[in-house]
């Protein structure tokens, strides 16, 4: 296993990791997540110049969520 930083911009979800989630769920984790940070890394793979995340769909859509705001 390899543990490497990447940059939110070069991460894309996977089709197949798009389940529905809750936006209190979402709210709730943006919540942990600002006062913990990330506790949990994602899972990846490399995708030409970008990576997939293929575990991790909802820790993604919180920190793409918090992005914004």
């Amino acid at each position: 296993m390899i543990l490497q930083s990447v940059k939110l911009s070069d991460l894309r979800l996977l089709p197949l990791n798009e389940g529905k989630v809750e936006s209190a769920a979402i709210d709730q984790l943006a919540a942990d997540i600002t006062a913990h940070g990330l506790l949990q890394n994602l899972v990846v793979y490399a995708d030409g110049s970008k990576f997939a995340v293929t575990a991790g769909g909802r820790p993604y859509r919180t920190l793409k969520q918090l992005e914004k705001a």
